[in-house]
């Protein structure tokens, strides 16, 4: 509708961020995505440069100041200024990686030099290896939790300086090709509904089975329609309109910040690990967007 946004309601949006960050802590690094939604928002309304910073620093505060707030009542308790320790475990995923390749990173480590080698054989999870890594710092070192959480973070960082490439493959690595099949999946939903449910995962309807298969087409269209046919947006417009953000489409510019969102989501849990129930703020509106554009395919085909 090009309606210039309020403080009021940008603050509110904020304000909902912090709470998204109340459930799940990386959204302290994932609300930076939402920004260009309030930037081109704001730009797309013909806001001046001073009211679109305004606007961003009303969107942005309550959660760095939620996240300030967080470390300082974490300080109070604790003597200690962080958020969580929840990187204890992952931020070492990449590292395992990486020695299953047989890049001696633990083994030229100055603490983890001596620690037993860890188990890459088939059967032996991420969780038990994190174990004996965390065990090893704990036992011999004296670490705490909050030790193991910096650590682990600051031989993630080292890793992607000395490692890159190989960061990089660990990366790709992570996405997973059943996102393909997420964005419509009805029969696998009451599959897997089953097996959570009692433990059973045997298929033993065979009509269920077949809808599984059949849905996954859906889907894969759906993903396909989404993932090409938004970029493809993209360029028209920017081909119609150049620089000139103000004249571009709004619903064709929402979706294009949309896809930013999503890349961005898969991109920085891929970075040190992606489970696709991490997709779940951002899957919705794949489906919405990718039958949107399906339907305006099929429309001009019938057209013709």
């Amino acid at each position: 509708r090009r309606r210039a946004p309020g403080l009021p309601e940008v603050l509110a949006l904020g304000t909902l961020i912090l709470g998204a960050f109340l459930l799940r802590e990386a959204a302290v690094y994932l609300q930076i995505l939402y920004w260009p939604f309030v930037v081109c928002w704001a730009v797309m309304s013909g806001a001046s440069k001073g009211r679109v910073v305004c606007v961003m620093i009303a969107f942005a505060l309550p959660m760095i100041a939620g996240a300030e707030a967080y470390k300082s009542w974490n300080q109070f308790r604790t003597g200690e200024r962080y958020i969580t320790t929840s990187t204890q475990n992952v931020a070492y995923f990449p590292g395992m990686e990486l020695d299953r390749r047989g890049i001696a990173v633990f083994a030229g480590d100055a603490l983890l030099h001596d620690m037993e080698a860890l188990d890459h054989s088939a059967g032996v999870t991420r969780g038990q290896n994190v174990a004996r890594i965390r065990n090893h710092l704990m036992g011999e070192h004296g670490f705490s939790h909050l030790d193991l959480a910096r650590y682990g973070m600051d031989m993630f960082f080292d890793q992607w300086r000395t490692y890159p490439a190989h960061m990089i493959s660990i990366a790709l690595r992570e996405v997973q090709e059943k996102q393909a099949f997420i964005p419509f999946m009805p029969a696998k939903a009451a599959i897997q509904l089953k097996f959570w449910a009692t433990g059973d995962n045997s298929r033993d309807s065979r009509t269920l089975y077949v809808l599984d298969r059949m849905e996954r087409i859906v889907a894969v269209m759906i993903s396909l329609a989404f993932l090409i046919g938004v970029p493809v947006l993209a360029v028209r417009q920017v081909r119609t309109h150049g620089k000139n953000i103000r004249n571009y489409d709004p619903a064709a510019t929402t979706m294009v910040l949309y896809w930013l969102l999503y890349a961005g989501f898969t991109s920085v849990y891929a970075l040190v690990h992606l489970e696709l129930r991490y997709l779940m703020p951002v899957e919705p509106l794949t489906l919405v967007i990718g039958v949107v554009l399906l339907v305006g395919l099929g429309g001009r085909v019938r057209a013709h």
